[in-house]
């Protein structure tokens, strides 16, 4: 793939006013880095729940529950599985109104025009904040897509520009406001 060197001046040109603090065009393909969120117990909540599903199990065992029981250490494990499991880190890389996501061995392209708009939520967690695009799909019963920014807040700027460029921002009353009218259309059968 050849660029030319008009192409890379104006990148050049674009990072530096970047740097300035002023607002240029995010450079096209831009790829970054982010650690998933993944919310974290202390202790006690670990210990609580195994007393709570082994307790529950031998209860159900003590009354010929066995398939219940069963059920229920299956669940137990599942909560620790879930919750000690180490957070993934997903690159990502933005290519137009195309995303390409990877992480733990797999490899998704997230098409941003099937997208209305996005908001950005702020997961706190016990040494900083995690920010996360939540992308929300123009489909009703389509599913909002998790973009995680990364921790270098220049980068973090860019990355939230640039998508913002290709998906608007919505605010959450705008957001409330929409699932209103979509529930009183559905309840009076004209949506």
């Amino acid at each position: 793939m050849t660029t030319s060197k008009t192409s890379k001046k104006t990148a050049g040109r674009d990072h530096a006013a970047a740097r300035k603090g002023g607002t240029a065009k995010a450079a096209l393909p831009l790829a970054w880095e982010a650690v998933e969120y993944v919310p974290r117990k202390r202790w006690w909540w670990y210990a609580a729940v195994a007393w709570i599903v082994v307790t529950s199990a031998l209860l159900l065992v003590g009354s010929g529950e066995w398939i219940v029981a069963a059920v229920v250490l299956m669940i137990g494990i599942t909560l620790f599985v879930i919750y000690l499991a180490p957070a993934t880190v997903w690159s990502y890389e933005l290519r137009g109104p195309r995303l390409l996501v990877s992480g733990r061995g797999h490899q998704f392209e997230i098409d941003l025009e099937e997208f209305r708009g996005h908001i950005i939520e702020t997961m706190p967690t016990r040494s900083r904040e995690i920010d996360i695009i939540v992308l929300i799909p123009r489909k009703r019963l389509g599913r909002a897509t998790d973009v995680y920014l990364p921790f270098e807040e220049n980068v973090a700027v860019e990355v939230r520009e640039a998508i913002s460029r290709a998906v608007p921002v919505v605010s959450r009353d705008q957001l409330a406001l929409q699932s209103l009218i979509a529930k009183a259309a559905r309840g009076l059968r004209i949506g």
